[in-house]
């Protein structure tokens, strides 16, 4: 199946955003000596997408003290490398508590919450998953079927974002030749169908499960998790 071929082959074009910013330091360099063991530090470190541009740490600091556990915050600018390319717009926080325990209790206070005129997205930081790791990479990945032939990369950002963090888009096209009164020109056409990459498996999950009659542009599409061509085939052919 060529959906499933173009999944295994095609390189991922980054999705329609904001240009990345330049690499900030990781919040594992920034909280070392902060009294957590460093080997915990990814599953203590919660990460705040979608802070208000213009947010001062002070203005957090004074919102996430109330919360137990909490240790040290370290505020800096979306887009860094590793982070995601369409994810909600503004400033990123991580947040360091004391315990993983405490980190599974603040999330659930922090996500979808309003922080300083914004509504962020919380997550922990050892959940997320890169490029290079290809098992847990699919497992974030889904694929977009029956999508419109001028279906944009922006518009499945538009679709999916709600979802959570999207690291990349990827749309597939195909050469196709047309013929107008200057004669005939070669033009790239959608293969309608396009992947979307997550950041966290669990937003990929929703992303599926949250995604029944879905219209974009004004089409219904399927969404479904992406398999390995020989996985796909064997569905196909059972």
């Amino acid at each position: 199946d060529e959906q499933q071929e173009d999944e295994a082959e095609a390189p991922a074009a980054p999705a329609a955003a904001a240009a990345p910013s330049e690499p900030s330091v990781p919040a594992e360099e920034v909280f070392r000596g902060a009294g957590v063991e460093e080997k915990l530090i990814p599953f203590c470190t919660a990460v705040l997408y979608g802070l208000k541009p213009g947010t001062s740490a002070k203005q957090l600091y004074k919102r996430l003290r109330k919360i137990s556990g909490f240790k040290k915050l370290h505020l800096r600018e979306g887009g860094g490398d590793g982070e995601p390319v369409a994810a909600p717009a503004g400033l990123v926080g991580d947040v360091l508590f004391e315990t993983p325990k405490a980190t599974t209790a603040a999330l659930k206070k922090l996500d979808a919450c309003t922080m300083c005129g914004a509504t962020v997205v919380a997550r922990r930081r050892v959940e997320s998953t890169t490029s290079t790791d290809i098992r847990r990479s699919r497992q974030c990945r889904i694929i977009v079927r029956n999508l419109h032939f001028r279906a944009a990369e922006a518009d499945l950002v538009k679709a999916f974002a709600r979802f959570g963090p999207i690291r990349e888009v990827h749309i597939p096209k195909v050469d196709v030749t047309v013929q107008n009164k200057s004669g005939e020109r070669v033009v790239q056409r959608s293969r309608g169908f396009a992947f979307v990459q997550f950041i966290y498996r669990k937003d990929s999950a929703a992303a599926v499960e949250g995604s029944a009659d879905l219209a974009i542009r004004g089409r219904e599409v399927a969404v479904d998790f992406c398999q390995a061509k020989k996985v796909y085939t064997a569905e196909q052919a059972a």
